[in-house]
């Protein structure tokens, strides 16, 4: 991102990012205070580096539970669950992570056999903010990409981790965060978000948005916009 910055013909940047963006754009703002001038972020709040591998962690908080995460660790497992019915495991995934869904069932604890989807029931529908054509769309990329691509991410954890030894655990420029108050990410990172104003010195925008899920910009997008409009305003 930071050599995209450059390749485009721009000093600086706000960056702004969700999920899996998230912990890039907090990265981004982290290493290249120079470059990066503001930090916008949806759902996973900034957290400093974990005292041990994440997943060494991961295995001893689970180990007698389902945990996606390590779920994810087998190669071909994840894989070959995701790819029996692309559509409509897609629809059960997005469904889980939306305001509609009890976000506590979900991350409620499970034999660590379980798998990921095959306890959910289909939706049919997701309403407005995930339309048929949108599924559509992610549905043939899926089938055309694969999953190994995505799920490789979660696969390098510890390598992740290893590469930032040493690093500041402040962001000083001007943060937004925003999620949806029913984000099974906000119940996992509870501490996370409570402890976040300590590391996220200049964080001018934290809010939650009632009833909404994981996928905010999606859910909500008139008071996502509004708030990310107000916030640039803000920096200018």
């Amino acid at each position: 991102i930071v050599g995209l910055i450059s390749a485009l013909g721009y000093e600086t940047a706000i960056v702004f990012g969700h999920d899996w963006g998230a912990p890039t754009a907090w990265s981004c703002a982290l290493h290249h205070p120079g470059k990066v001038t503001a930090v916008g972020v949806l759902s996973v709040p900034f957290s400093p580096r974990a005292a041990a591998p994440p997943l060494d962690m991961m295995k001893e908080i689970f180990k007698d539970m389902f945990f996606y995460q390590l779920y994810f660790q087998e190669p071909g497992v994840a894989e070959a669950e995701w790819e029996t019915n692309v559509r409509v495991n897609l629809r059960k995934f997005y469904h889980i992570g939306s305001g509609a869904f009890d976000a506590g069932n979900f991350i409620a604890p499970r034999s660590p056999d379980s798998d990921l989807l095959s306890d959910i029931e289909d939706p049919g529908t997701l309403g407005d903010w995930c339309t048929e054509c949108d599924l559509d769309f992610y549905t043939a990329e899926f089938e055309q990409s694969g999953f190994r691509g995505p799920l490789n991410y979660y696969r390098n954890h510890n390598l992740t981790w290893s590469l930032t030894e040493g690093c500041s655990e402040e962001i000083n420029q001007p943060a937004l965060f925003v999620a949806g108050e029913k984000d099974g990410v906000i119940m996992l990172a509870a501490d996370a978000l409570k402890n976040m104003p300590r590391y996220v010195t200049n964080l001018k925008v934290n809010q939650l948005i009632p009833n909404i899920g994981h996928w905010t910009q999606q859910e909500a997008p008139e008071q996502v916009n509004s708030l990310m409009i107000d916030f640039l305003n803000s920096v200018k």
